[in-house]
This record gives structure tokens, sequence and C-alpha cells, in this order.
């Protein structure tokens, strides 16, 4: 059985389909969706093939080579993995589409954008040089867009132009990363063997990558683009998102900082910090939103935090437990937002405090998923958040232990936010009117919680296989979770949130009204972040305005000329450089 040909249809799969289906299925959208899935399937199905043959035998192969430059893909444990993942939540997003309204204007557009995203996102997992993982992160970037503006509103437009011009930006350092390893190396195969020509080449494709992917990533303060395309993206897309797309970021600093045989310490203390406060950040703002979608997005970029900063400690333990994360966020986070998302779909409006003077009746199976994936994602045993959370902040004690008081915080924030969110959409309110249960949301949001009790029951199969993928030694279990400074704050942070919450009419009063209003302000403006998103904006529709001038009249040859200028430039800066 030849498993290069087998491994190349997870990426050839999604592109022919999205083809068949955009180009013969125009006119009958009912066969193009069941298609779409069909073929999704399909993908899920090889998946698992090929992952269990790289975990039986080894990575695979498929290469494209010539005298200048080597393109190809390299299916190892890493990879398999997150295309795995990729796979059943896009096929998850395409099967509850049809619920969500998602499939009422331009069908085939639609599930051939997820086609495409599907495609795009295992071709980046799977990719083994940086040209052809370029490629895919354009492919990437292209239909994210397309789904974030598929509903073609003012501000789901606005949303996705934020996120294009972001996305691009991190492309173009992604580029120049992958310019710094060929001058380094003499090749774009990402091959931790690579051996640099000089130590500034090597750091340099470092920073480089590590700052593109992080805009991807939507590390504070390159998380400008994310509250609003997850919100305005229809709520599958919003899964896809915060389950996946976020996740390229983090996959690419794992294998950047695969270059390193030791991460130096001054590169550790800025990614932890860095981590921690859009931990922080990222909860604290999220606490404070009123619009449902916006709140589970913030709280997005604190859990990235939380990873970040567990690849940032350098240990392997941190590693671990940010990959353990990844898989576990990727999860429970689908989950929140198709069944937070569902009630927020159906009552036709994501205003937390709309939802919560109305009188309907919130599904009580569809409460039942909501719960499993709050206890999930706040750490709560024995779900699966709670091992993969305690992996990273061991992790962080080891190395920095006066910053592990800050994982604490985040958790009782991250509680208090998903009881606040769960009190406006499914407390009972006494009305008759009840929010139907259609079964391939049940279907998607079972799965999941049921996935999240099984991450959480294997922990240690899991701990150790994900050990295994990293190449790291055995890490053990008991270990991580034995009593320490952090689990005893932990603890001590889930009897605060509850406090709190017991407490929220005065909590509430003392931040907009009392002596802690200032906070409350703060936090009402987004941190100010809201305004630098207006300002960028408004910097973008002159540049617009710009650009049509240079277009015609006398102007349109200074526009020339300065895009001459810019090629000299760079000609001679790459001429210069080799």
């Amino acid at each position: 059985m030849d498993w290069s040909l087998i491994s190349i249809l997870l990426v050839f799969v999604p592109f022919a389909a999205c083809l068949v289906v955009v180009l013969l299925c125009r006119s009958r959208p009912k066969l193009g969706y069941y298609l779409t899935l069909v073929a999704l399937v399909g993908n899920l199905v090889v998946g698992g093939v090929v992952a269990l043959h790289v975990f039986e035998v080894g990575p695979v192969g498929v290469f494209l080579e010539s005298d200048s430059v080597s393109l190809g893909l390299n299916v190892d444990e890493l990879g398999v993995v997150l295309a795995l993942i990729s796979s059943f939540l896009c096929l998850v997003a395409t099967l509850v589409s049809r619920s969500f309204g998602a499939l009422e204007d331009r069908p085939m557009r639609y599930v051939g954008s997820i086609l495409l995203l599907s495609g795009g996102l295992n071709g980046i997992f799977l990719a083994a040089d940086m040209l052809l993982l370029l490629v895919f992160w354009e492919v990437m970037i292209i239909s994210s867009f397309l789904l974030i503006v598929h509903k073609a509103h003012p501000e789901g437009v606005s949303a996705g132009r934020l996120y294009f011009v972001m996305a691009q930006m991190g492309a173009v350092l992604l580029l120049s990363s992958a310019g710094m390893l060929y001058l380094g190396t003499g090749s774009v195969r990402i091959d931790v063997d690579a051996i640099f020509s000089s130590e500034s080449s090597r750091l340099a494709f470092l920073a480089l990558g590590l700052i593109g992917f992080a805009i991807d990533s939507a590390v504070v303060p390159l998380h400008v683009w994310l509250p609003g395309a997850h919100a305005e993206s229809p709520t599958p897309m919003s899964a896809l998102l915060s389950g996946v797309v976020v996740k390229t970021g983090i996959y690419g600093m794992i294998r950047c900082l695969f270059f390193l045989e030791e991460v130096p310490s001054v590169w550790s203390d800025f990614i932890v910090s860095l981590g921690l406060i859009t931990a922080f950040v990222g909860v604290f703002l999220a606490l404070f939103q009123m619009d449902g979608k916006r709140l589970i997005a913030f709280s997005t970029i604190s859990q990235i935090g939380l990873i970040v900063a567990g690849i940032g400690t350098g240990l392997a333990l941190g590693a671990v437990g940010a990959l353990y994360h990844v898989i576990n966020h990727s999860i429970f986070k689908s989950l929140l937002f198709l069944s937070a998302g569902w009630v927020m779909w159906s009552a036709g409006t994501r205003d937390l405090r709309t939802i919560g003077r109305s009188k309907f009746s919130s599904p009580v199976l569809l409460t039942a998923f909501y719960i499993i994936g709050v206890l999930s994602i706040s750490g709560v045993p024995p779900f699966n958040g709670f091992y993969s959370k305690s992996v990273i902040a061991k992790a962080v004690e080891i190395e920095y232990p006066l910053l592990a008081g800050l994982l604490s915080l985040v958790g009782m924030f991250t509680i208090l936010t998903f009881v606040k969110l769960g009190w406006y959409l499914f407390r009972s309110r006494g009305g008759d009117e009840k929010i139907r249960n259609p079964l391939p949301l049940l279907l998607a949001c079972g799965s999941m919680a049921v996935l999240c009790i099984l991450l959480g029951a294997a922990s240690s199969t899991v701990v150790g296989g994900v050990g295994g993928i990293l190449k790291f030694d055995p890490v053990e279990t008991p270990k991580i979770l034995s009593f320490s400074v952090t689990s005893l704050i932990g603890y001590g942070g889930f009897i605060g949130a509850f406090l709190i919450w017991w407490r929220r009419a005065q909590v509430h009063r003392l931040l907009i009204e009392g002596r802690l209003r200032v906070i409350g302000r703060v936090a009402q403006r987004g941190l100010y972040f809201d305004d630098v998103v207006g300002l960028i904006s408004r910097g973008f529709n002159r540049s617009a305005d710009l650009v049509s001038l240079s277009a015609s009249g006398l102007h349109r040859d200074y526009g020339l000329y300065i895009a001459l200028v810019w090629m000299v430039s760079m000609i001679l800066v790459v001429g210069g450089a080799l």
C-alpha cells in the first residue's frame, strides 16, 4: 500500500470536492451539501487511517525535489493529529450549518469555502517546507475571509477586512522568515537538523516566524482582529476560527521552537510574560462583554495565552501541556460556541440583556452539553481542561513561581465569565416557548461533550502520547498533579469565583458606580484596544482613498514612482543579503 498517495488525499480530497461542488452543483445546492459531508467524512476516515499508520510505523514523506528547491508533505505525529482535529471540526461545522441558516444565501460558496479551508488547514499541518506552508496559509486566509463576510452585512465585512489585512501582515513576516531560512541553510525545508550559516540568521528566522504566527494566534496586542471576526461570522465558522484556525499559529510556534536546542532565558521570559498577559487581558475583557459571541471570542484569546505561556517555559512539561490544551480547547470551545450560539441564534440577538428579558425556555439537553463545556474550560476535574491546565500551571510554577498565582486569577475570571453567560442564556424563565433541538446540533455537541469526558478520563495516556509526539521523555501525570502551591491557589480561585458571583450585585455597583468604577470604564472600552482598531480602520480607508486617487490624473505617476522605488529597494536588499 502506497502511504504517500494515501497521505496526499488529506489535502487533495477537500480541494477536489470544492471544485466539484462549486462548478457542478450551483443549481442543486442540496446535492452539493451532501457531497460536502461525504467528502469531509471520507477525509476524516483517511486521516484516522493515516494517523494509525504514522503512530505505528513512523512519518510518511511526499517530496518533489529539484536542484534548487524541495517541496512536499511530511506527515508526522504532530501534523497528523492536528489535521485529524481540523477534519473533525470542519465536518461538525458543515453538519450544523443548515440548522444555523448559513446555507440560506449562496450555499455553494459557503460549503466550497469550508472545503477550501479544510484542505488549507491540513496542508499547513503537513507541509514539509516554508514555501508550501505559505501557499496553504494563503488558502486558509482567503477561505476564512469568505466565511467571515458570508452574511455580507457591514459589521461582518469590516471584521473580515481587518482579519484579512492582519493575516496578510503575518504572511509577509512568514515569507521573510522563509527567506532567512533559505539564506541561512540553503533550503526552505522545516528540518530541525538544518545547519544555519550564522547564529544571527537562525535567530532572525525564529523571531520573524514567531511574530507572524503570533498574529494568527491573536496574542495581545496583536489580537485586535479576533473578537470581530468571531462575533460576525456564522456561528459554525466561529467554532472553526476558535477551534482550529487560531491553532495554526500555535502549531507554527511549536515548529519554530523545535529549531532551538534550548529556549534562551530572555526569550522564555518574554514569551511566558506575553502569554500570561494575553491570558489575563482576554478573560478580563470577556467578563465585561454583553455580546455573547464576543464574550466567547475574548475567552479564546485568554486560552491562547495559557498555551503560549506553556510553550514559553522551555520545559518539556510546558510543551506537553500546551499541545494537550490545544487539543482540549479545540473541542470544548467549539462545543461552547455551538451550544451557546444556538440559543443566541434562536433568540435572534447576541445581546445578553435582551435574551435575559425573554421568556423562552432553553433546551435541557443542550444546557447539559454547555455545562460540560464550561466545566472543561474552567479546569474542573475530571474534565479534560483540568489536566492540561494543571500541566501548564506546573511548568509555570517550576520556572516562574511568583507568576503562578496569575493563572489562578485567570481561572477564577474564566469561571465567572461562563457562569454569567450561562445565567443569561440557559436559566429557567418560566416561559412556554421552547427552543427546538435540531438533531445535527445535538449529535455535534454530544460528540464533543463525550470527547471532553474521555480526554479527561484518559489523561495519563494522552499526556504520554503527547510527550511522544513532541519527542520528549515520558511525562507522568501523577507527578504533574501532585499537591503544590499552584493547586492550592487554584482551589482558592474556585472559592473566590463563587463568592464574587454570590455578591455579584454589590460587585457590579462597585465597578460601575463605586470606587472601582475606573476599572469598569476601562474594561467597557476594551482596554482602549477598540479605539486603536478604529484608528487602524480609518487609516485603511484613507489608504484606499489615496490608492484610488493615485490611479487617476497627475497623481497616477506619483503612485507608479513609489511602487518602482519600493521594488528597487527590495531588489537591493535581497541582492545585498545574497
